[in-house]
């Protein structure tokens, strides 16, 4: 099950006409239901998930032409309802972590939502790796964050928070509307002490930005890439974490698209073996986690 404001497609057999939502009693959740009509062969989640892990037995040969999605909303619900949601890797993280995977969860939500209503590009990172801010906090004591592709600001809250007080967070945004649409965010949960929203392409700011930053979150247009890597040496110190994610066109399955693998590959390959970085990869979310050395 992919949940938290992720789309879930469900056959249309597991619905009960009178049930306005569907529960998840393993992580105490409840979820709106938004029919849509979808095609057979757009059995997909978002993030590249397989559909039979999200669905059924059958996968999408269970499902109608008929689909929903489910925008879990993180408000507690009594456990042992009449209905269960499949025990999956996601909802057992989500058991584990507890809150550390709700931290700004309405950014995250309203991230989403902005993306459904403007049919924009805005894909907030998985709630699931909430925790890996606090968990670089504590092994680098980051003082600066570097961020490349704000979004809604739901990262760079995250990094904020997990740096504390003292850190700061400069974070690069092309899109206007989300930049002020994130700097609204900062005021509202006072983060804007902490984070600095820069207006232009990663490749338009990076050049002005004198580094060297701790912990850098390189998220933005993958094909840009290559001209980054040259950036994060320069920006970084020894012992700088760089996390790089949306690297899937070039590990995913769909064919002619999206385009951009030789440009992620290129990436990589410099990455692993023409800079000082140690890197490894994370299969399945296809992020890359390095290390300056």
């Amino acid at each position: 099950m992919k949940y938290c404001h992720s789309r879930l497609l469900v056959p249309q057999a597991w619905r009960h006409p009178s049930w306005p939502e569907v529960h998840d009693p393993i992580r105490g959740l409840s979820g709106s239901l938004e029919w849509r009509r979808r095609n057979g062969d757009e059995c997909r989640c978002t993030d590249g998930q397989s559909a039979s892990r999200l669905n059924s037995p059958g996968g999408c040969a269970g499902l109608t032409s008929f689909s929903m999605e489910v925008v879990f909303s993180g408000r507690p619900v009594r456990q042992g309802w009449r209905w269960t949601m499949p025990i999956t890797p996601l909802s057992i993280l989500g058991r584990l972590y507890g809150d550390q995977m709700r931290v700004h969860e309405d950014l995250h939500r309203a991230s989403n939502a902005h993306r459904r209503s403007h049919r924009c590009d805005v894909y907030p990172s998985d709630l699931a790796q909430a925790p890996l801010w606090p968990l670089l906090a504590t092994l680098v004591h980051p003082r600066r964050f570097l961020e490349i592709g704000c979004g809604l600001g739901y990262t760079a809250a995250l990094m904020a928070t997990a740096g504390g007080p003292g850190c700061r967070v400069d974070t690069i945004e092309a899109n206007p509307l989300h930049a002020d649409l994130a700097e609204r965010a900062f005021a509202v949960k006072g983060l804007s002490s902490r984070i600095r929203v820069h207006r232009g392409s990663g490749k338009t700011v990076l050049p002005g930005l004198r580094g060297p930053y701790d912990v850098v979150f390189l998220d933005s247009d993958w094909q840009d890439y290559p001209r980054y890597l040259s950036h994060l040496v320069r920006l970084t110190r020894r012992g700088s974490v760089v996390v790089s994610a949306n690297l899937f066109p070039l590990f995913g399955r769909w064919g002619n698209g999206p385009p951009g693998k030789n440009s992620v590959r290129a990436y990589l390959r410099g990455l692993i073996r023409d800079s000082p970085f140690r890197t490894y990869i994370v299969r399945g979310d296809w992020h890359a986690i390095s290390v300056r050395v």
